[in-house]
């Protein structure tokens, strides 16, 4: 068969692709468009099974092919089909690859690029020393969501995003007017004598209208001195912790909305909406034990680990939690594991030429001792000591320590 059909066409392929095509073609035809291959099939038969066949378009009964010619253009087609698959399968396999090699940097520039005194404070803030190594790690390891909300009032740009059970971290930047504004509502421009109802400069909603309360955060506002009245610093840089203790169940991601305070913007205006993806490692661990010191009782209820924080929830019930004395309480706390120590709130207060400091807004002492370290890993005996000093005559210390172990 085959020198007959290399003498009647000129042959598009190599003889050994020929027999390999001829071969495939036999085996597609067997599979699926011939009916169950013949104990006895042989070119006789299948001529003879072909020339039975009625070939018909409507009621017109249309001549039979002779085989040969039929097999010669079904050949032909079938060559050009397999070149073409071919081709359109070796298209998609490259138009894949190149995706996957597109699509992350793609994803990473898509957002509008930060202007360069922008993109300065943001890294300043990141890097420096009294910002805390696991947002810095966190950071660098691009557990952060990026974001791009432009604001055309104040100028505010939400860069990016972090959320775990204990916190919702935003990094922006904003117009310094705006931190003004809700720093020093009553206008005094010192950090000596803040306003009394200072607010932070963006509102953090759930899409369920849940507020999340902004605990503290840290602020870059660049290399000018920090006396504010002749600041000439346009933009600055905040790394803004919201308590995520507030919203119920364990949700794997938030849909949130950013806001201006209403010390900024009256109308509180709406910045944008975004989501985030919640980072669900945790280690929670119930203590409740109660020390007494100087007739005080304090009773540590449990500790919430995070990547973000260690959060150790207290009861205090006595005289110095009353508000009215919120004034005449300094409070401090340690913790020691293995013999190493962590200081609370472990963020110093730079307060020389750059200022990097933590502000606050100003809604009291909140119910828990907060060390921003990365703790999850940490396992043995844990001491934790609050300490609190009364102001007031009489003069009095007040130290409770409380040991347990976590494994």
């Amino acid at each position: 068969m085959k020198p007959e059909h290399r003498s009647r066409y000129a042959d598009l392929l190599s003889d050994p692709s020929d027999e390999a095509l001829d071969k495939l073609i036999q085996e597609l035809d067997a599979g699926y468009a011939a009916p169950p291959r013949p104990d006895d099939l042989s070119w006789e038969a299948a001529q003879q099974y072909l020339t039975s066949t009625s070939w018909s378009t409507s009621n017109e009964v249309l001549p039979l092919l002779p085989v040969r010619p039929l097999r010669r253009r079904v050949l032909r087609s079938k060559k050009v089909v397999f070149l073409a698959v071919a081709a359109i399968v070796m298209i998609t396999v490259l138009s894949v690859a190149l995706l996957n090699v597109i699509a992350p940097s793609h994803f990473q520039h898509n957002q509008p690029a930060l202007a360069g005194a922008d993109a300065q404070l943001l890294q300043h803030l990141v890097m420096d020393k009294g910002t805390p190594p696991n947002i810095r790690q966190l950071f660098q390891s691009r557990q952060f969501t990026p974001v791009s909300l432009p604001s055309n009032t104040y100028n505010v740009h939400i860069q990016s995003v972090y959320a775990d059970a204990n916190n919702v971290i935003l990094l922006y930047t904003a117009a310094m007017s705006a931190w003004e504004a809700a720093t020093f509502p009553g206008g005094s421009k010192s950090f000596d004598s803040p306003g009394p109802e200072n607010e932070p400069v963006l509102t953090v909603k759930t899409s369920t209208g849940q507020m999340l309360p902004e605990i503290v955060e840290r602020v870059d506002m660049g290399k000018e001195p920090v006396g504010l009245q002749s600041s000439k610093n346009k933009q600055f840089a905040i790394l803004g912790y919201y308590d995520a203790s507030v919203v119920q169940g364990d949700p794997t991601q938030l849909t949130l909305t950013a806001a201006l305070s209403k010390l900024v913007s009256p109308s509180q205006e709406r910045i944008g909406e975004f989501t985030t993806p919640v980072h669900t490692e945790k280690k929670a661990i119930n203590v409740h034990q109660t020390a007494f010191s100087n007739g005080q009782a304090f009773t540590l209820d449990r500790v919430v680990m995070t990547s973000t924080e260690a959060r150790f929830y207290y009861d205090y019930q006595g005289p110095l939690a009353d508000s009215n004395n919120s004034g005449k309480l300094t409070g401090g706390g340690a913790l020691s594991i293995a013999g190493k120590t962590y200081d609370r709130n472990p963020i110093p207060d730079d307060n020389s030429g750059e200022v990097y400091g933590w502000f606050g807004p100003n809604t009291g002492y909140p119910n828990y001792v907060s060390f921003h370290e990365t703790l999850l890993d940490q396992t043995g005996a844990w001491v934790f000591t609050e300490k609190a000093v009364d102001l007031e005559s009489p003069y009095s210390h007040f130290t409770w320590q409380f040991a347990f172990t976590v494994s």
